[in-house]
């Protein structure tokens, strides 16, 4: 049994749109992957950035911290007091009854 041209040029038609559907098919479960792939990175860069940020607020306020208790210090020391000892640590006491 053989066929005639036309049989043969349809059968090469469908292949060619068959392989043609094929082909977008496998690009695009190709392109889902790598979307899924970007966004698995960027979600992963997104959480590394806000640990960075957490880390430089924690940081920022040790360093703001440090600085205020140095400036203070300072201004102590530049005004004559001196650090507290327990020889000049005085209590008062007040009699009952009274505030």
């Amino acid at each position: 049994m053989s066929m005639n041209t036309s049989e043969q040029k349809s059968i090469v038609q469908y292949s060619t749109i068959v392989v043609i559907l094929i082909c977008f098919i496998i690009a695009f479960i190709y392109q889902n992957i790598e979307y899924m792939q970007l966004k698995m990175h960027y979600n992963a860069m997104i959480k590394a950035y806000h640990t960075i940020l957490e880390e430089y607020e924690r940081e920022k306020y040790q360093l703001n911290k440090a600085l205020s208790m140095e400036q203070i210090e300072i201004f102590a020391k530049a005004h004559g007091l001196e650090p507290m000892t327990k020889e000049s640590l005085v209590i008062l006491k007040s009699k009952q009854g009274t505030h």
